[in-house]
């Protein structure tokens, strides 16, 4: 990657893009996808659970959700996805979503 620093052959500075270098990046990852409300559509398509821990890893957020059968899957979303199905939850100011119901899509 370049930097502001960085010369080119011709010794121009190479102008750095961070939107699209942003951009580039954030595509190498394959995101889960989690709703707070159950969907619409595809119904056969989501699988629900029970959200036991959200954490922040790697500038990503991972989401541990139990299943009805007692299993944790770990569902990776972006910081913006937390924040929308968080906001989407009803929960009261300060409480957390540890505990709610959540349906849920994994990327492979």
């Amino acid at each position: 990657m370049p930097t502001a620093t960085d010369r080119s052959l011709d010794g121009r500075t190479p102008e750095i893009d961070a939107v699209t270098t942003t951009a580039v990046l954030s595509t190498a990852v394959k995101y889960d996808r989690i709703r707070a409300k159950r969907p619409t559509h595809d119904l056969e398509a989501w699988q629900v659970g029970t959200i036991e821990r959200v954490d922040d890893r790697d500038g990503h957020c991972a989401v541990d959700v139990s299943t009805p059968d007692g299993q944790r899957v770990t569902l990776t979303v972006s910081p913006e996805l937390r924040d929308l199905f968080v906001r989407r939850l009803d929960l009261e100011p300060g409480e957390t979503p540890v505990g709610e119901r959540v349906w849920y899509r994994r990327r492979t």
